[in-house]
């Protein structure tokens, strides 16, 4: 928390009297965010598996140690390669959007560990007002020339997400009070043990023993999840994603589209192994909206042609995959659930640093943009073409092994409706990534390649643009170099 906030208070000195050099700028970046995974790493083997701290309000364990690397690796990477190429609109020079993307880091990491109805509500809130001002406050004007503050496109979407976030958040408040007002507890680990309790039946009516209660645990529990349903942008709770990730810039996007997923997924996690998995046919609701998620993200999906609407109907179909796992509720399949997670966050993060790179060139804002793009800069062709390929569940690629674990998982336990969903929708939902695979690739001469391969790597400048190509690379074999048992 410290080098938190020493970080807030370079940051906003930096915006406005320091540090006016770009490179001063990457340098906070750099020392901040690796001091603080130097501290976590250092303090590993401090770490007692499953300990509950401060009075019960949070929970430590190495799994969450692990979700709280991924969140600042992603946000370094997204901040450090947007340092470098969002040179239009100069966001990173704005105290505003430091201030925000911190606090609402801060909260994610927070959220991840409570253990308390208070503090997980507290920190959600603490994650969504950073996220609703940035969809607001840095949108692309209607020229699509730049970033303003006054685009009405942007500003609307912003609203829209205010609202609708505001009336889920109610309902995830009024969930939280009905579990209080039913049980008398604010704390997980006393709520499973008392759940456990009231759904006890009689042996010989084999009715439950509370049946008084049970039915305000289902409503509080139809309500929560409708709320962090909403925070993933999960159908029936995903009208808001398009209009937002087409309405900021490359950058908010894939900070609003990325890490706040991450924590949401945690908690929801948290959730489903205190709660949820005792409830009376608690399943069904995650059964209904993976399908739904499915099925939308990929038909709907096909008739984008603004990349980032495009991107939005994708991440409804991954975070699809994602809910089918809970639907199974056993709590040996949670680490199917990191799995997809990490390989989707990281994936995600490549594509969006793509999308910066080349919007350093030119805005890239529909599909016919990117054409010819592997004329012009091969390595982020490359790197887009694996980052689809994983996806679209490809092997080798890691996506393919994360969309496996999720496959074999459903049929073994008989899941087959969920499992035949899951494999139709993922033939369609190929059709939109291939439809990119095609244009950015397959309209080229063998001569007119060679040579833009020699401009790129030898006349060319040496370039970002090859961390990236390694990264991607990185990312989507490193399944074959370690063992996800």
């Amino acid at each position: 928390m410290l080098i938190i906030g020493i970080l807030f208070i370079l940051l906003l000195i930096g915006s406005k009297i320091l540090f006016s050099i770009y490179i001063n700028r990457i340098i906070i970046y750099l020392i901040g965010y690796l001091l603080i995974n130097i501290t976590i790493l250092i303090n590993i083997s401090n770490i007692i598996r499953n300990i509950l701290i401060n009075n019960n309000l949070y929970f430590i364990s190495n799994l969450l140690l692990f979700i709280k690397i991924l969140l600042y690796l992603c946000a370094f990477l997204i901040n450090f390669i947007g340092e470098i190429k969002n040179k239009k609109g100069n966001i990173l020079k704005s105290s505003e959007y430091n201030l925000l993307t911190f606090l609402s880091l801060l909260g994610m990491i927070i959220l991840i560990e409570s253990y308390d109805l208070i503090s997980i509500f507290l920190s959600i809130e603490l994650i969504s007002f950073p996220l609703y001002i940035l969809s607001s406050l840095f949108n692309y004007n209607t020229s699509g020339l730049g970033i303003n503050k006054d685009s009405q496109s942007g500003i609307k979407a912003g609203l829209k997400y205010l609202l609708l976030g505001s009336f889920t958040s109610t309902l995830l408040l009024g969930g939280l009070v009905i579990i209080y007002g039913s049980l008398g507890l604010t704390n997980l680990n006393e709520i499973e043990i008392l759940i456990n309790i009231v759904i006890l039946k009689d042996n010989i009516n084999k009715e439950y023993l509370f049946s008084s209660i049970i039915p305000y645990i289902i409503l509080g529990y139809i309500f929560i999840l409708s709320g962090l349903l909403f925070k993933i942008g999960s159908v029936p709770f995903h009208n808001w994603g398009p209009d937002v990730y087409d309405g900021v810039p490359t950058i908010v996007t894939s900070w609003i589209s990325i890490l706040p997923k991450i924590s949401f997924i945690t908690i929801i996690s948290t959730f489903f192994n205190k709660i949820f998995k005792n409830i009376p046919n608690s399943n069904k609701v995650f059964s209904f909206s993976s399908i739904c998620s499915l099925i939308i993200g990929s038909i709907l999906g096909l008739i984008q042609y603004r990349i980032k609407r495009l991107l939005s109907y994708s991440s409804i179909t991954q975070i699809g995959y994602i809910l089918l796992i809970y639907s199974i509720i056993k709590l040996s399949n949670i680490k199917y659930i990191f799995f997809y997670l990490v390989q989707y966050s990281l994936t995600s993060v490549c594509i969006f640093l793509i999308l910066m790179s080349l919007n350093k060139y030119n805005l890239i804002e529909v599909l016919g943009q990117l054409k010819n793009l592997y004329f012009s800069i091969p390595l982020l062709s490359f790197s887009l073409t694996i980052c689809l390929f994983s996806f679209m569940g490809v092997p080798p690629f890691i996506g393919f092994f994360g969309k496996l674990n999720i496959l074999y998982q459903s049929i073994y336990f008989g899941y087959y409706f969920l499992a035949l969903i899951a494999v139709l929708t993922s033939i369609i939902s190929a059709g939109y990534y291939l439809r990119i695979i095609k244009i950015s690739n397959f309209d080229f001469t063998f001569i007119k390649s060679i040579f833009n391969m020699i401009n790129t790597y030898i006349i060319g400048n040496i370039s970002i643009n090859h961390f990236i190509a390694i990264l991607t690379t990185f990312i989507s074999f490193y399944i074959l170099i370690f063992d996800i048992n």
